[in-house]
């Protein structure tokens, strides 16, 4: 133990702070086990968008979660009297508090020194540096050094009598692969006799055009999921999945479902979602036209396999 590691029998609280989008905040979760493991009597709470935390602890990752949109949060980014924020917000209790929303040397920084006096913050850069060599999970790890943390994987699921899912959405429009080929290989997936369902989010909904979606309704099951919870509580019962990069994805990842990830122009080695069950099919040199349904298709045997 050097002299910064944080000795596990003086840490009951944890706090994360994290602002990122819903797979960011998804690639928490094997660190989040790894403080399970390594501070089995702390609580773990996450202070980020509330229907992230609620999916978090739905998820079993975390204990608590407080919603970083509110006042006191947010005006912890503004300079002066801190009159939005509590002498402690519930949040700041805690022995270990993790920052991904500052470098340490900012406002956000100088206004929780105020607050919070005691207890260890550590500053984490959530963005990897464009030549790093690794998973971007493994960027947090290092800078986390002072925990000595494992990242934990998820427990593989087995549901050999589901449907496999399909999402052919993502929130970036360069990261989905054509949505007439999603449906093409939905259609062989049937044809071999598999139960295939389709998932669809509120970004598809609004930007799709109707006879797209109709394609999709007049054959097949879709889901169109209210919630993350919701969303999760669907993918517990998937066969399989196969999904864009995108934050279903992720979450598919991380609840061990087999899962075929597709990724174009997105660098799959930092990015791609973590689980026991994920594979990737990377477009050639990035582009989409070149990944055809015969090449998804032939990989997301090889994953089903794996039940």
């Amino acid at each position: 133990m050097t002299s910064t590691t944080v000795a596990s029998q003086a840490v009951s609280r944890i706090c994360i702070v994290h602002a990122g989008a819903l797979g960011d905040t998804l690639l928490l979760c094997p660190l989040l086990r790894g403080m399970a493991e390594k501070f089995p009597q702390a609580r773990r709470r996450v202070l980020t968008r509330s229907e992230f935390g609620r999916l978090l602890v739905h998820l079993q990752v975390a204990e608590d979660c407080a919603d970083g949109d509110a006042a006191e949060a947010t005006a912890l980014f503004a300079a002066g009297p801190l009159e939005c924020v509590p002498r402690r917000p519930a949040w700041l209790n805690c022995d270990v508090l993790i920052s991904m929303v500052s470098s340490g040397n900012d406002v956000w920084a100088q206004n929780v020194r105020s607050i919070c006096k005691h207890g260890r913050v550590l500053f984490v850069n959530p963005r990897p540096p464009p030549n790093w060599p690794g998973h971007a999970v493994d960027f947090l790890q290092a800078q986390l050094q002072p925990l000595e943390l494992r990242a934990v994987a998820a427990v593989p699921r087995r549901n050999i009598k589901g449907p496999v899912l399909l999402h052919p959405g993502s929130g970036g429009r360069a990261k989905c692969w054509p949505a007439e080929r999603f449906l093409t290989l939905a259609r062989r997936l049937a044809a071999a006799d598999i139960v295939v369902e389709i998932i669809l989010g509120e970004v598809e909904l609004e930007r799709w055009p109707a006879e797209d979606i109709a394609a999709f309704t007049a054959t097949f099951t879709v889901h169109r999921h209210a919630s993350l919870c919701e969303l999760a509580d669907r993918l517990a019962t998937a066969r399989g999945y196969i999904g864009n990069d995108s934050g279903a994805s992720h979450l598919a990842g991380e609840m061990g479902i087999p899962s075929l990830v597709l990724f174009g122009p997105s660098q799959a080695n930092v990015w791609r979602p973590l689980g026991p069950q994920v594979q990737v099919a990377q477009a050639p040199s990035g582009d989409w036209t070149a990944l055809t349904v015969a090449d998804v298709q032939a990989q997301m045997r090889r994953v089903l396999a794996m039940d």
